[in-house]
């Protein structure tokens, strides 16, 4: 099998992905804020703080839980596919 060649492949993608994570953040950030601090009336500091933080923090969780999701589901289908090759 080939699976020790699989061992460093998702961390380009990773190093990529967090960058691209950063730059989606802001607008995304900005538009709750303002949707929030419209809603509830709070002043708009706060509401960035708060909307800030939770989406930082949905992120740090999410990101890594879906990559290995990903990962999980590649190497369900790579390593029997390679396998199956080597045959």
């Amino acid at each position: 099998m080939y699976i020790p060649l699989l061992a460093n492949m998702g961390i380009p993608m990773l190093f990529v992905q967090w960058w691209l994570m950063a730059c989606a953040l802001i607008p995304v950030v900005i538009i709750e804020t303002l949707v929030v601090q419209r809603k509830i009336g709070m002043p708009l500091s706060r509401a960035a703080g708060g909307v800030a933080a939770a989406n930082i923090l949905s992120t740090a969780i999410g990101v890594p839980i879906a990559w290995l999701i990903a990962l999980v589901l590649g190497l369900g289908v790579l390593v029997p596919i390679t396998y199956g090759a080597e045959r």
